[in-house]
């Protein structure tokens, strides 16, 4: 009778036991019945990927019913595309007209927003590869753009990438698009990056474009205070 405390349950279910295929099922029906269509489809979606990879055979038709399931909730879904030619290789052959416009060009089909959102809900998830997939393909719009490379740059950064993710940032904050609340966001997650990998010049100089922005009086007081004795007196490195 609690649906909100049961979502909460679940998620830490399915994050500390990710190959528990039962959760992610009845994740995917809780997020069905509060109009999550999207959120349910992921979820039937990894559920009938774990079911592929470990065949229950006292249940030979679920993968079907959770294919139907994704196909019903999400038809415009690159999910859908990813499991078509598994159960309905027929149908594609014979009825291709019908199939194409689906499976050919998923990227001008489905909407820049639905990649958007399927990147956050795939990165939350902790499946940071398929985050990352879809915000290269909603990053195409004019209107994601920013939102989705900067997301692609924190996947990068938990994927331990903290070096490429901070190109991508530095490359971003040159483009004349990225301005006001968006660029602040963009600036504040390079000084991160920056003190991940004890760049302190460069992330003190970063906060101090955003002085106000979140924590960054505290991160700036911070950088400032490793940066201090580490530069003038490098001699202090050896002494630990």
């Amino acid at each position: 009778g609690q649906p909100a405390e049961a979502e909460e349950w679940l998620s830490r279910l399915i994050t500390a036991q990710p190959d528990h295929k039962e959760a992610f099922e009845l994740f995917g029906s809780l997020l069905e019945a509060r109009g999550d269509t999207a959120g349910a489809a992921l979820q039937y979606s990894r559920a009938l990927e774990l079911l592929l990879a470990h065949p229950n055979d006292e249940s030979p038709t679920q993968p079907a019913v959770l294919y139907a399931k994704v196909k019903e909730l999400a038809p415009a879904s690159p999910l859908v595309a990813k499991w078509a030619s598994t159960f309905s290789p027929k149908l594609q052959a014979s009825v291709p007209a019908v199939e194409m416009p689906v499976s050919a060009p998923p990227g001008n089909e489905i909407d820049p927003e639905t990649h958007y959102t399927l990147g956050v809900a795939y990165k939350n998830m902790g499946l940071l590869d398929e985050a990352k997939e879809e915000f290269c393909f909603s990053m195409k719009s004019h209107e994601f753009f920013l939102d989705s490379c900067l997301m692609i740059a924190v996947c990068l950064k938990e994927q331990g990438e903290c070096q490429s993710a901070s190109a991508q940032l530095e490359l971003l904050l040159k483009d004349p698009k990225c301005q006001g609340a968006r660029a602040q966001a963009i600036r504040y997650e390079l000084g991160l990056l920056y003190e991940a990998q004890e760049q302190w010049s460069q992330a003190a100089a970063i906060y101090e474009s955003i002085p106000t922005f979140h924590d960054v009086p505290q991160r700036l007081e911070s950088a400032r205070a490793h940066r201090a004795p580490a530069e003038p007196t490098p001699t202090f490195l050896y002494g630990n």
